[in-house]
């Protein structure tokens, strides 16, 4: 399946694997083309790889993407992470109310026109901070079905966190503590 809509900022996620020099516990995990499907969640079968991006909670960004096949009837919603198991979302609104907010959808219309550049502006939450976060870009139409699309980010607060870089197997750094992936324990996983 062809992509035809790219995130442009963030920086999206490869879609083509990359080896890092400084990736000497190989955190970022190898794949091959027929790993990604745009329409697979979360990520679009890309896997987590080097933030590009780093913002404070509370701070706004600006959520920019590329509509190479435009859809009449396309829309996108975007949606943060901060769990381990790239389940738990929470739906970022875009400020300028253009949102549909029944029941916290949060999608708005997007990718009908081809373009170079379009976005919209949102505020992080309060409250949230993360070293291994990813923003997620959906967008739905009528001849693609669903598009996921994931950068990784970083979310600061006023201190750095305790845990920074220090989650292990996988676990992420959320609000001071490290928040394990499935079969890991302890205060580092």
């Amino acid at each position: 399946m062809l992509q035809t809509m790219r995130l442009v900022s963030p920086m999206q996620r490869p879609s083509q694997s990359k080896k890092y020099e400084d990736d000497e516990e190989g955190h970022y995990i190898q794949y091959t083309v027929a790993d990604l499907n745009p329409n697979l969640r979360p990520c679009g079968g890309t896997k987590p790889g080097k933030i590009h991006f780093t913002a404070e909670m509370e701070s706004k960004a600006f959520i920019a993407w590329k509509t190479v096949v435009p859809d009449d009837i396309g829309n996108c919603t975007i949606k943060l992470s901060d769990g381990a198991d790239d389940q738990d979302f929470e739906v970022l609104l875009p400020l300028d109310n253009s949102a549909y907010k029944k029941r916290q959808r949060g999608y708005f219309p997007c990718g009908r026109t081809k373009s170079d550049m379009e976005g919209k502006e949102i505020k992080f939450p309060r409250n949230v901070t993360c070293d291994a976060c990813f923003i997620q870009l959906i967008w739905a139409t009528k001849n693609t079905g669903h598009q996921f699309m994931c950068a990784d980010i970083e979310i600061l607060g006023g201190d750095i966190e305790d845990c920074s870089g220090q989650c292990m197997n996988g676990g992420m750094c959320v609000n001071g503590g490290c928040q394990c992936r499935k079969g890991y324990t302890g205060n580092f996983c």
